[in-house]
């Protein structure tokens, strides 16, 4: 069975088992591997081999090609069926004891980089930082007085969706599930969040900028909106973002920061008036428990306005990749 450090792969559709799947992998001691099925053959079996997966969660229709099934000789397969009904948070209140009861510094999953400099770096997260994240937010405006109801919306592979998953079970809100086809289209994206009355959307920028134009073109703003945070790239913000907020004056935009390596280091809210928005945003300030230095070549502060090189520290920054001389070239002691 699973047991501390084993790794379980997943790769199928957002459903009920799949947020099941996670927390029964980390209540056991193992580590999430979220597996992106849209990838190609090759791709998928580099990842299962690389991953040393031991055991993986399949949906109930997935194939896979030849050179995936030899890598998938010695992993045992679970099938899953898809649900698309709600999450609901009061179901699995007990989000919080889990992350707090894992061992100290161990792995939660293992996500990969896009691996546009070639092959994808795979990273582990030690659960300390996630928790302290799921903390922070706990403790930041996030968590308003009414009832969180979250729409699922960043693919299990990226980082951002345990935010989404943690952070709203933590609290006893609501996730909703949406279908891969269903997020990429701007209209399905608005009718989810007006049907469900979803009240926070994790995003990319370049989905804010989608969003927000299509809203605008026809002239419908999603009212039950309170939070919306963007991560993964700069937020740039534009005339129609700008309206969008104006439009929503109980929304409030969060722009989030940091590498995969540790998840969000930084984060910044937007005042009220976002008519004088900049066009780019600054990344804020450490979130609780970590903190940010711009130092030179040398290691040395470098004055105000000049650029540096960004520094991460904290006690519970553990080294993150499966390659061993990758991580003693990245994190050092200070």
């Amino acid at each position: 069975g699973v047991s501390k450090d084993v790794r379980v792969g997943f790769i199928a559709d957002r459903s009920f088992d799949m947020v099941a799947a996670m927390l029964g992998i980390l209540l056991a001691g193992g580590v999430y591997v979220p597996i992106d099925i849209t990838q190609s053959p090759e791709m998928l079996a580099f990842k299962i081999r690389d991953s040393k997966l031991k055991f993986l969660i399949a949906g109930e229709s997935e194939l896979f090609e030849n050179n995936v099934l030899t890598e998938l000789q010695h992993v045992s397969i679970l099938r899953v069926s898809k649900k698309d009904e709600p999450i609901q948070g009061n179901i699995l209140l007990k989000t919080k004891s889990i992350l707090s009861s894992l061992t100290k510094n161990a792995y939660i999953y293992l996500l990969y980089t896009s691996g546009s400099t070639g092959l994808p770096k795979s990273i582990c997260l030690g659960n300390e930082l996630l928790f302290n994240l799921i903390r922070w937010q706990i403790q930041s405006p996030l968590n308003t007085k009414e009832k969180c109801i979250c729409l699922q919306y960043t693919p299990t592979a990226f980082d951002v969706s345990f935010q989404e998953l943690f952070f709203t079970l933590a609290v006893g809100g609501e996730l909703i599930l949406i279908g891969e086809d269903e997020r990429k289209d701007m209209h399905c994206l608005y009718d989810h969040i007006s049907k469900y009355k979803v009240t926070h959307l994790f995003i990319p920028p370049v989905t804010l900028l989608f969003l927000t134009s299509h809203c605008v073109e026809y002239n419908y703003f999603p009212s039950s909106l309170k939070h919306i945070v963007c991560a993964g790239e700069a937020l740039k913000i534009t005339d129609d973002v700008k309206l969008f907020f104006t439009k929503l004056p109980g929304c409030s935009l969060h722009n989030h920061y940091g590498p995969a390596e540790t998840h969000v280091v930084t984060a910044y809210t937007m005042h009220n008036d976002s008519t004088k928005w900049p066009s780019i945003p600054p990344i804020g300030k450490p979130i609780s428990n970590l903190r940010i230095q711009l130092l030179d070549k040398n290691k040395q502060q470098v004055p105000i306005g000049t650029p540096g090189f960004l520094h991460i520290s904290s006690d519970l920054i553990s080294p993150a990749y499966n390659d061993h001389k990758r991580s003693s070239d990245r994190f050092e002691k200070m």
